[in-house]
C-alpha cells in the first residue's frame, strides 16, 4: 500500500510554544483562558491554523507542524523575516515579509531564500528579496475559493472579525461588544479555521479588524470592510496589508470601527464593488498558487 507522505510546515502556533503562549496570556487572558471548547482551541489563532487546511489542499499532502529551522515549508503568514533571521530552511508558498528593505538581513541567508521560493504573498515582498517578475503572487488562504462559494441568495447576517489584539485593551474589548449588542456575530481569533471558513462564507456582509479576515472574506466573495478600533481617524495599515492589496488590485483602505457599526452604505457599497474588481484576480492568482505547488505534490512513500 502507498502512502502519501506528509509535509513538515510551520507557521505561528503559540499552543505549541509555551514561551509564546504565557506571554500572549498575562497579555491578553481575556481571549487565550476562555475560549477553549466548542470551535475554539486557546492560544490558535485562525488565519494561522488555516496552513492545516489549505496546505494539503494545494499539495495533496497531509502536513504536520514543526518548529522552524525543520521544516519542508513555510505558507500563511508574514514568516520570512523571522525565516531568514532565524534559520528558516525548508520552501515558501506564500508567505510574506514585514521589512521594507532585504538589506537589514544577512545577504547569504537572503540568496538562499530565493531559491527555495515557488511563491510570495505580495508584490512588496517579491521586490524586498529581489525576485523575478514571474514568480507567483498569492496568499495561500486565498485557496479556500476551492471549497466553493455560497449563492448570495442563501447568505444572512454580520460578522465581525476581531484581531487577537482586540482582547489586550479593556477599551478595544467595549468595542468587540458593541459589534455584537449590533447583531453582528463576533469571529473570535481561536475559532476553528473550517468553522471560520463557514461563517464568512455564510455570511451578506463582514467587517474585520485584522487581515485574515480580509483575506478569507475576499476569497469567498463575502463582501468585508476592513476597520482600525483606534477612536481617532484610522491609521494606514502596516505594511503587509498594502502587500495583501497589492497582489489583489486593491486600493488600501481602512475605515472607522463606528462606521462600519451603523452599517455605513458607503462601506457596504464599496464592499459590493470589490468582489467585482477581485474575483478573476483571486482566480488568477490561486491558480497560481496550485501550479507553484506542483513540485511538492510529486514526493510519495510506502507503508
Amino acid at each position: 500500500m502507498t502512502a502519501v507522505t506528509p509535509i513538515d510546515a510551520y507557521w505561528w502556533s503559540p499552543r505549541r510554544a509555551p514561551r509564546v503562549a504565557a506571554r500572549l496570556l498575562w497579555q491578553a487572558p481575556a481571549l487565550w483562558a476562555t475560549k477553549v471548547s466548542g470551535t475554539h482551541t486557546a492560544f490558535t489563532n485562525h488565519g494561522d491554523e488555516l496552513n492545516a487546511v489549505i496546505l494539503p489542499e494545494l499539495t495533496g499532502r497531509p502536513v504536520r507542524w514543526v518548529p522552524l529551522g525543520r521544516e519542508d515549508l513555510v505558507g500563511i503568514g508574514s514568516l520570512l523575516d523571522l525565516y531568514v533571521r532565524h534559520g528558516g530552511r525548508g520552501q515558501v508558498l506564500g508567505s510574506g515579509a514585514v521589512s521594507e528593505d532585504a538589506g537589514v538581513f544577512d545577504p547569504a541567508r537572503v540568496a538562499v531564500l530565493r531559491d527555495r521560493i515557488l511563491a510570495v504573498r505580495g508584490p512588496m515582498t517579491r521586490d524586498t528579496f529581489g525576485l523575478d517578475a514571474r514568480v507567483p503572487l498569492g496568499d495561500p488562504g486565498l485557496a479556500v475559493r476551492a471549497f466553493g462559494i455560497t449563492p448570495r441568495s442563501r447568505r444572512s447576517g454580520r460578522v465581525f472579525v476581531a484581531h487577537y489584539r482586540e482582547y489586550a485593551d479593556r477599551r478595544r474589548r467595549s468595542i468587540v461588544a458593541e459589534y455584537r449588542r449590533a447583531g453582528f456575530r463576533i469571529a473570535h481569533p481561536t475559532t476553528d479555521a473550517r468553522e471560520m471558513i463557514r461563517l464568512l462564507g455564510a455570511a451578506e456582509y463582514v467587517v474585520s479588524s485584522g487581515m485574515h479576515g480580509v483575506i478569507l472574506a475576499n476569497a469567498l466573495e463575502t463582501p468585508v470592510t476592513l476597520v482600525s478600533l483606534d477612536d481617532l481617524t484610522p491609521a494606514m495599515p502596516g505594511r503587509k496589508y498594502r502587500d495583501y492589496f497589492a497582489s489583489v488590485g486593491l486600493p488600501v483602505r481602512v475605515s472607522s470601527w463606528r462606521a462600519a457599526l451603523r452599517d455605513d452604505d458607503a462601506l457596504r457599497s464599496s464592499a459590493e464593488r470589490d468582489i467585482a474588481t477581485t474575483t478573476g484576480r483571486i482566480d488568477d492568482l490561486v491558480a497560481g498558487l496550485y501550479r507553484a505547488a506542483a513540485p511538492l505534490r510529486s514526493t510519495s512513500g510506502s507503508s
